[in-house]
């Protein structure tokens, strides 16, 4: 009998078969205990099993894509502004979607990988993806060919559009909608050492980033615009130009009493205080002067 270790590279010679079959399993594995220092190896045939913390360089879930279900990129219906030729769409002017009209729909519920190959053609700098519920928007800075993946958990049925912006010229070459299964990692706690933390842009119902107590309510992401949202309203929008504040009645409160409050009486008209009837004495100081 030949150790399996000694087969894989992990000794430069064979112990005794004493030394090592107390650690095989009945099925012939042999289990990680913890004094092992596992180096650069394939780990993708061993089953890990532990309750301690697991630590790599890389940690990556690999989903298993199904079949195409994009398979009738041809037949998608010309729009205004869409061309097919040359097996690609070309679009030459206005903001009309192309839609996947003639294959792929979406399951709520069910995660899916997009990969849209697209090139530009120079001018115009935005299209969007929109799918399952979805919006994924993509600035373009350079003119040339490329491609965008993107997984999401579909929130509707609704079908794979590209909307592209004001006088976008390019085309989009190529469309692969595939179900996913597998791939998902549960842990108790993630740190990020280096580079970015990509969460999808989501919707005002269904936000990128929610919480599992209320999972309609959270932030999510639109052309520039962080904006947070509670039971599919939008309450607070923070842009490049402004923080906005989506409600009749809302304001900045200041204080622990929360006394010092500036906020909307009705339209066009700044209140003072909580009670625009019988406001509280509110002082404004300029210059340490009342």
């Amino acid at each position: 009998m030949v150790n399996p270790l000694y087969k894989k590279g992990f000794f430069t010679s064979a112990p005794s078969p004493e030394a090592y079959l107390g650690d095989l399993k009945a099925d012939g594995t042999v289990p990680l205990t913890a004094d092992w220092n596992v180096g650069a190896f394939d780990l993708t045939a061993v089953d890990l099993t532990a309750t301690g913390n697991a630590t790599a360089n890389n940690l990556t879930a690999s989903p298993t894509p199904g079949a195409e279900m994009n398979d009738n990129f041809a037949s998608w219906t010309a729009t205004s502004g869409w061309t097919y030729g040359s097996g690609k769409w070309t679009h030459s002017s206005g903001t009309t979607a192309l839609t996947d009209d003639q294959s792929a729909t979406f399951v709520a519920g069910s995660t899916y990988k997009v990969t849209i190959a697209y090139t530009w053609a120079g001018a115009g700098s935005t299209i969007a993806f929109s799918a399952g519920g979805y919006t994924y928007p993509l600035y373009i800075s350079s003119a040339a060919a490329s491609s965008v993946t993107f997984y999401f958990r579909a929130m509707s049925t609704t079908r794979l559009s590209i909307i592209p912006s004001t006088g976008f010229t390019g085309s989009i070459d190529s469309a692969s909608i595939k179900l996913v299964t597998d791939g998902a990692i549960g842990n108790g706690g993630t740190t990020i050492n280096a580079g970015q933390l990509f969460a999808p842009s989501g919707t005002q119902t269904w936000p990128g980033i929610a919480f599992s107590e209320d999972n309609d309510a959270g932030l999510w992401y639109s052309f520039g615009s962080l904006i947070y949202s509670v039971s599919g309203t939008n309450k607070v929008n923070f842009s490049t130009n402004s923080i906005g504040i989506y409600s009749d009645v809302g304001a900045f409160v200041m204080g622990a009493s929360q006394d010092t409050r500036i906020g909307r009486e009705s339209a066009n008209v700044i209140q003072l205080g909580s009670d625009a009837a019988s406001p509280s004495t509110q002082t404004l100081k300029a210059a340490d002067t009342s």
